[in-house]
């Protein structure tokens, strides 16, 4: 699918020019986050290289939740190191948190499972014949 060039102050844009831009508003966006100029600050080598995991996502074409997905294992490891210094009620707080988005995701992957195993039993049934029907099916029926 091509991609529509929009115009600018100083005319037309290509799309490699688009998407980049695309990218690096993305990445001011996430900059912003207060999480994210805290590991910057304590962490500098680990924020470079989860911006750099990012960027690499992004501009391999994944979108913006898949690119932030792939991020999860060094946030779980950053997470995991700091766990043992937060107060209790802040960890309560997380678990909780942690527990619906859990739940959430276990709802997720059972209706995918339905979907999936629902879709392939209908195309064994559409691939055996057991689903078709003769032109007068209707009528016949009635």
């Amino acid at each position: 699918m091509l991609e529509t060039s929009i115009i600018s102050a100083g005319g037309w844009r290509l799309p490699q020019e688009q998407h980049a831009e695309k990218i690096a508003r993305t990445v001011r966006h996430l900059a912003l986050q207060p999480v994210w100029r805290t590991i910057k600050i304590q962490q500098p080598d680990l924020y470079k290289k989860i911006e750099q995991e990012y960027l690499t996502a992004l501009e391999e074409g994944t979108d913006e939740a898949e690119a932030r997905q792939r991020l999860h294992p060094d946030l779980a490891d950053l997470l995991n190191q700091r766990l043992a210094y937060a107060s209790d009620s802040d960890v309560v707080a997380y678990m909780r948190i942690s527990v619906e988005e859990m739940k959430v995701l276990r709802q997720k992957d059972a209706m995918d499972s339905f979907l999936q195993h629902a879709s392939g039993t209908a195309a064994q049934q559409d691939t055996s014949g057991a689903n078709q029907y003769s032109p007068n099916a209707l009528s016949e029926m009635g």
